[in-house]
């Protein structure tokens, strides 16, 4: 493909500049489509910690170091809940068919990391939450290993996740979830 480029290139005529300007128009799109910018699928104001910011409640979002990941991710299985992965292989972005239902405080977290939380990380999860119909709610951004903080919705709506990173995994918790499982037993 280069040779055929810089032999067009070579040979210079208005038909060829043509040609070759199309070629790298479409060389061009198709390397940008391949590059994890956050902006891409996502609304701007969707976008939380695609910088790497670390995460902290105040914020509710960002990073968190991959051995928290880990205690999140695989030590909280409650029974119903929405979580899922994006594996190359898969004909499209894959919707988990189990909801997590929205608790009493009106917030979900999200939980967004790589396959089986390994290396590499800081790549950018681009996510959505979703209504049982599959229709997006909110479309997230963040840099893996991280944590989304998603309020304003309705107590009791059950909502489903939708990865759309490839080699990116997902789940959903409710905060109550977390909390339960991080304090310990309870008396």
């Amino acid at each position: 493909m280069a040779r055929f480029v810089l032999g067009l290139a070579a040979m210079r005529t208005p038909m060829n500049d043509v040609a070759v300007a199309i070629l790298l128009s479409s060389v061009a799109l198709a390397l940008g489509a391949c590059v994890d910018e956050p902006a891409v699928g996502a609304d701007q104001a969707e976008i939380s910690s695609a910088d790497g910011s670390p995460y902290t409640p105040q914020r509710g979002s960002g990073t968190i170091d991959p051995a928290t990941m880990q205690a999140l991710y695989y030590g909280i299985n409650p029974p119903r809940h929405a979580e899922k992965a994006y594996q190359v292989g898969d004909p499209s972005p894959p919707l988990h068919p189990r909801p997590t239902t929205v608790d009493q405080s009106g917030t979900i977290v999200a939980l967004a990391t790589t396959i089986y939380n390994r290396p590499p990380f800081g790549r950018v999860a681009r996510f959505s939450i979703c209504d049982l119909d599959g229709a997006p709610l909110h479309t997230l951004a963040i840099r893996t290993p991280g944590r989304i903080d998603v309020h304003d919705l309705a107590p009791g709506t059950d909502v489903l996740i939708r990865p759309e990173t490839i080699g990116t995994m997902v789940k959903l918790l409710t905060p109550e979830q977390i909390a339960g499982a991080t304090s310990g037993p309870r008396p």
